[in-house]
Order: structure tokens, then sequence, then C-alpha cells
């Protein structure tokens, strides 16, 4: 493998050329929409069943509640029809932020105008339910308003509590919060610094697959790594308390395309010193160079892959009496010869 030094502060994706919008230093994020906790909050802000997610509990589709049975019958006064329609209609929106403004608009809070119980009574104002039909305000009796929309009434209290003086409706924050346990971004930043300046390497035949997968010299596994970040952040008179621990370590160096063993099929030097000119060259914009140096780059690709489909085809063949070898001719001095009768050199390898 051919490595980049150890006491270069590049990270690791200087090496490579730009290339589709892809973040070469670091593997591919998981998508958060597709966790458990966020499948949960979506299928329950739509009204449909899922299974939470701290206690593993089955919670059962919203449907519309029991009839109100109040006098002014307002199930029949808005008809069947129009309260599924209300109901489709409210949990369709699927947000929590949007069916609260949704409960503000609907539910309007008045002042009482005469207390019935005396002046010293704690309620001092009075709530009016309704729901709009054709741009027409329909008025409901609690029940019924609560049943339509299958909710609670602590869901709509909690909703007109949150209004401020203004009567701007505050976005919901849970969630949101930092954890209380989370170390700072400027402690993150040491690890991630240290890690971008271990001495790293491509592969040259496990391209196609992992482009932008890069291989650490043998032996550098997360704990010696760890190890070294300690050792790095002692030669910086780093505080004791902003060295994170080895799980913390471990957990950045994961969100990185390196591998801490080599790869099966070996990298080709040729290759890592054509991409750093490559990339010096549009630095530098020479644009002659730049183009000698893809063509170059270009012809050594074509004469390995000529010589990959070579062998593959010696292996393919079933003749017992032969057999195909690939090494690199700059790592052997003596070659021994048995009982084969053909020797082909190829795009520098041999090919038995």
């Amino acid at each position: 493998m051919a490595c980049s030094s150890a006491s270069t502060a590049s990270p690791v994706v200087d090496v490579h050329p730009e290339g589709d919008g892809e973040e070469p230093s670091k593997k591919k994020k998981g998508d958060v929409s597709q966790w458990k906790k966020s499948v949960a909050k979506r299928r329950r802000n739509r009204g449909q069943e899922y299974v939470s997610v701290g206690r593993n509990k089955f919670v059962p589709a919203r449907q519309v509640g029991e009839p109100c049975g109040c006098p002014k019958r307002c199930f029949e006064k808005l008809g069947e029809d129009t309260v599924k329609l209300i109901f489709d209609e409210y949990w369709k929106m699927g947000d929590h932020n949007a069916q609260s403004a949704y409960l503000f608009k609907m539910v309007l809070s008045k002042e009482v105008k005469v207390p019935s119980v005396g002046p010293d009574s704690r309620r001092k104002k009075t709530y009016e339910y309704g729901v709009l039909i054709n741009n027409k305000r329909n008025l409901l009796c609690k029940k019924a308003f609560l049943s339509i929309h299958s909710i609670s009434e602590t869901r709509v209290w909690n909703v007109l509590k949150k209004v401020g003086e203004t009567g701007v409706l505050p976005v919901d924050r849970r969630g949101t919060g930092r954890p209380h346990n989370k170390k700072p971004d400027d402690v993150l930043e040491l690890a991630h610094d240290h890690i971008k300046s271990l001495p790293t390497c491509s592969s040259h035949y496990s391209r196609a697959k992992s482009r932008y997968r890069l291989y650490l010299p043998p032996g550098y596994t997360h704990r010696h790594c760890y190890d070294l970040f300690q050792l790095w952040c002692e030669e910086r008179n780093v505080d004791a308390e902003k060295i994170i621990s080895f799980d913390g370590y471990s957990k950045i160096f994961s969100s990185y395309n390196i591998g801490t063993r080599p790869p099966k099929v070996d990298t080709y030097s040729t290759c890592d010193r054509l991409d750093i000119e490559l990339e010096v060259a549009t630095e530098k914009k020479e644009e002659q160079h730049k183009k000698d140096l893809e063509l170059q780059l270009t012809l050594h690709k074509t004469k390995a892959s000529e010589a990959r489909n070579l062998i593959k085809s010696y292996t393919d063949h079933d003749d017992d009496t032969s057999a195909a070898i690939c090494f690199h001719t700059s790592m052997v001095s003596v070659v021994f010869f048995v009982n084969f009768q053909k020797l082909s050199i190829f795009g520098g390898m041999q090919s038995h």
C-alpha cells in the first residue's frame, strides 16, 4: 500500500479528486426518517397505529369518538360524511405544530361576562368550539368537538395555555434540546482533527465498489489509534477533561470511511501518486500538465483492467495442466517456474 504521511495535517479527503458531491471522508449517513422513533412519531401525528419506542407498546389507530348526545345534536347536524371528512383532514396534516394551530383557530377563548358563582370564581374564561364548513363556522359542544377530532381535553388546554400575550402559538420544541451529557463541539473537534491526520491509503482494485474507502496501515486498530490520540493531546497540552473516552473516539472514528484492515486486493502506488499530482496540477492551474497526468492515469487503469481480464481468461479455462498467478514484478527478484509453459508480461504485472 502507498500511504500518506502521518506527519502531514491534511485530512484524508484531500487525496481524492472531487466526485459527485458525496462526502469522501465520511461513511454514508443513516436515514433518520427510518429510525423506529421517527416512524412512530410520524404515524402518531397521522393518527395511525404504531408501536411506542420507550415501552414497546402497541397503540391502535385513531377513530371518531362517540356522539355527544347533547340537545344541539351536533353529530346529526353535521352529518356522518362531514364528521368523517373533518376527522380525515385533521389527521392528514401529520404535523403537531399545524394541528396545534388548527385547534387554536377552532377553539375561541372569551371572558366570562357574568360569573355565575360569584366574583371569586376561578373560572375567568369560557371556550367556544366550532368547525369550518364551506367557510362558515359551526358551533359544537366540547364533547362533540373532541370526539370528531379524536383528541383529549388536555390536548386542547395545552394549546391554549402556551399561547403568548401576542396570540402567537409557540413551536413545539420537544426532543430538540441538547443532551445534557453531550460533549462540547471543541472537544469533539479534537478527535476529528486527529483522525484526519492518521496515515491512510486508498485501494487500487476495489475503487469501483468503494470509491472513497481508505485504509490504515497494519496494526492501526481503534485502540491503537486512541492511544495515539492521547499522546497527540499530550503533545498539544490539551486538558484532561477535554480528552474524550475510548467509546466516544470509536464512535467518531466509525463515522469516517476508514478501514482498519487492509483490503484483500492491495493498493497500487501509481494511482495514488497520479491522484496527488493531479490535485496539485489542478490547484496550480497547470492545464497541460493536468492533461498529461489524466492521460497517464487513464492508460494505467486501462492496462490494469486488461491485465485483470487476461488473468480471468486463464483462470476460467478447464485445462488442469496450467494455472494463473498475478504479482507485482517489483516485489519479487526470483521466480521459479514449475510446469508453466507460457509467460506473459502485461501492464506492469506478470500473468502465467
